[in-house]
């Protein structure tokens, strides 16, 4: 008889005490919870504006706005508004939480799923009409939405063809300076405006080199800014622009100006540096080598106005951006040091551009997620997952993840310690699909570790929030697919006493009904037929599993998956017959 596919216990020696207790959840006091939270869930849905603002901030999050600042931006014509939005080209983010779907068991690389688990990267695809879509592309969509053939673009002019652009060449070149600062402000109009795609023409014309000639004016500040922002504006642009900065030897011009003495210089500068940096891995790692890192973290500590801390909390956050890491451990930690005092600034959007360098620095080894934990900040941290900006939480909620999806034992343990097990849960019922999709891959981990700290979990009422995930019909399979991982990993990691409270509020049922919901997903499938066997099989609470299971639906569920030669679904079967219907 053959021996079906089972997953023991994963028991790692306990490296740190936590004070233990009874823990005493009984059915009725999980039902009534679960029926508050479906009553708020049903009243946010239904309310008003004016009912949901009466409801206290501790029992919802108000509705959010703007998304993280992108990698690049160029810098308008006219000065943005301070509570503007920060993107204007999104670019895909290399880290960072659960995905949307499993290669494998475990969409990690693992076929344990106790084992931790790290992070996908973020893929974004351009939607119609967006910055990152070529006219050609929209060209073709519009040409077959019409059935007729795109019409073959019109080859760009030529610089004769461009009196414009000759005459902006012609005053960069000119010997008189303010004839010089006239062309600088022209093209640097020409260059802010997203909607004018003229920056492959003024730079196949030659422009770099003059603009860059007029970093050396330095008895004239106001060329010099000028000169800069059409430079910062270019490399906002495509990867083959901020090549052309650098391959015409404009970063050494760039980073003189960074000890300039007028700070509205020094500043765009900076933002010039950030979108070189914001390109790629490989342009990040070209200006660390040029010793960017120690001129920035002086910055930090000379100009204290908003918009300075805006610009360099921003630029900080990209040289953490891209993997592999492009720079050793003292600029990395240099980096992490300089972002600190933005943590607690006063301005959201400081606060968000240091918090996701620190996301970034935390993705990857563990001695990386030590360098951000030595930095002493977890209470901040956590403190951003009860903050009023969606932008806070949910990059608070990634920092957590990725601290505990790491092999070390005791930096779990500092982040349970610390007190983020109980906000963590709330934010399961969170408004925000994204927040939820993180607060649960965060306690997925955190529920791989060791049996004192599932307890701590289940301590918090994770149990209830769970139960609701599966049962709600109008939740996302992602957050229904990490709120699985949990439930896995208790059944897999809990104390026996832990299991029957699972049993005994109809987890095992719940998590056949999501599973009969989802039988599509291969993957997700796999992973309730394991949690669900281990559970039954070491359950002491046969006669109460027995009242919440149809043996009919059990058996009617199981049958085509044993029939397709599912190894877990035959164990399954098997457990349920001899341990829970031996009379049937």
């Amino acid at each position: 008889m053959y021996e079906p596919l089972t997953l023991p216990p994963i028991r790692r020696p306990k490296k740190s005490k936590i004070k233990s207790s009874v823990i005493n959840m009984d059915l009725e006091a999980i039902r009534a919870r679960r029926n508050r939270l479906e009553a708020l869930t049903v009243a946010m849905r239904t309310s008003s504006v004016e009912r949901l603002s009466s409801l206290r901030h501790d029992d919802v999050h108000m509705p959010r706005v703007a998304c993280f600042s992108a990698s690049k931006m160029r810098r308008q014509h006219r000065e943005p508004n301070a509570s503007a939005s920060k993107s204007i080209k999104l670019e895909p983010l290399n880290r960072s939480s659960p995905d949307t779907g499993m290669s494998t068991l475990d969409k990690y690389g693992s076929n344990d799923p106790l084992l931790r688990r790290g992070s996908s990267q973020e893929v974004s695809t351009p939607k119609p009409g967006s910055p990152n879509q070529s006219t050609a592309e929209l060209l073709a969509i519009e040409c077959e939405e019409f059935n007729t053939e795109p019409e073959e673009a019109e080859p760009a002019d030529d610089v004769d063809k461009d009196p414009e652009l000759e005459e902006i060449l012609k005053q960069l070149g000119s010997s008189d300076e303010s004839t010089q600062l006239l062309g600088a402000k022209t093209a640097r109009e020409r260059v802010s405006d997203a909607e004018n795609d003229c920056v492959d023409r003024y730079v196949e014309a030659g422009i770099l080199p003059l603009l860059l000639s007029l970093f050396d004016k330095d008895h004239i500040p106001e060329l010099q800014f000028e000169s800069l922002w059409a430079i910062t504006n270019i490399a906002a642009g495509k990867n083959e622009h901020t090549k052309a900065v650098v391959d015409a030897n404009g970063l050494p011009g760039i980073l003189r100006l960074l000890s300039s003495s007028h700070e509205k210089v020094v500043l765009q500068a900076v933002w010039a540096v950030s979108n070189i940096t914001g390109d790629n891995a490989a342009m990040r790692d070209h200006v660390v080598r040029a010793g960017v890192v120690p001129i920035l973290n002086q910055l930090v500590y000379k100009y204290q106005t908003v918009e300075a801390q805006r610009i360099l909390s921003w630029t900080l956050s990209n040289l953490l951006r891209f993997k592999p890491v492009g720079m050793s451990d003292e600029e990395r930690l240099t980096c992490l040091q300089a972002l600190q005092p933005y943590l607690r600034a006063d301005d959201d959007a400081v606060r968000v551009d240091a918090a996701r360098g620190l996301e970034f620095a935390s993705d990857g080894s563990d001695a990386h997620i030590r360098q951000v934990l030595d930095l002493d900040e977890l209470p901040i941290i956590i403190g951003y997952l009860d903050s009023a900006d969606y932008r806070l939480v949910r990059v608070g909620a990634k920092i957590i993840g990725n601290i505990v999806s790491g092999d070390d034992e005791l930096q779990t343990e500092q982040v349970v310690q610390a007190g983020a097990i109980p906000p963590l849960v709330s934010l399961l019922r969170d408004d925000e699909e994204s927040i939820r999709k993180e607060a649960a891959w965060a306690l997925s981990n955190i529920l791989a570790g060791t049996a004192q700290q599932i307890n701590e979990v289940m301590k918090a009422g994770i149990l209830a929030e769970l139960l609701y995930i599966l049962d709600d019909p109008e939740e996302t399979r992602q957050v229904g697919r990490e709120a699985s991982w949990c439930l896995s990993n208790i059944c897999n990691g809990g104390s026996e006493g832990i299991i029957d409270e699972l049993v005994v509020a109809g987890t095992i049922s719940t998590m056949l009904g999501y599973l009969r919901k989802h039988i599509d997903d291969q993957n997700l499938t796999t992973l309730l037929l394991m949690a669900c066997k281990e559970a039954v099989k070491r359950t002491t609470q046969a006669a109460v599993l027995k009242q919440s299971l149809d043996y009919t639906e059990v058996e009617q569920l199981l049958t085509p998956l044993i029939g397709a030669g599912n190894e877990n679904a035959s164990g399954l079967w098997i457990e349920i017959k001899t341990k829970v219907f031996t009379e049937s």
